[in-house]
């Protein structure tokens, strides 16, 4: 979790989407000194009720040099995983 600018130069958003400050919070994954193929995934929790529906809102900022793909994916036990959205970036 981080707040303010990103550790990589000119690669995330300027200020908190929020609040329009740079002192909100927000998650990344560093993209700039990666390989093809590498993959980071953040996890939410289970959600336990199948019959409630389900929603996700989320603001993004995909921006730099190996920006791959954001991809919302559902995974369910026993089932393959299934792609919900996704967003190339870069």
């Amino acid at each position: 979790m981080g707040s303010g600018e990103t550790t990589t130069w000119s690669t995330g958003p300027q200020a908190d989407h929020t609040y329009g400050t740079s002192a909100g919070h927000y998650l990344y994954t560093e993209a700039s000194l990666t390989s093809d193929g590498n993959i980071a995934q953040l996890q939410s929790p289970l959600f336990r009720d199948r019959n409630e529906a389900k929603c996700i809102n989320l603001w993004y900022h995909m921006y730099g040099v190996g920006v791959g793909k954001l991809d919302i994916q559902l995974s369910e036990s026993g089932k393959p995983r299934t792609s919900l959205w996704s967003e190339s970036g870069g």
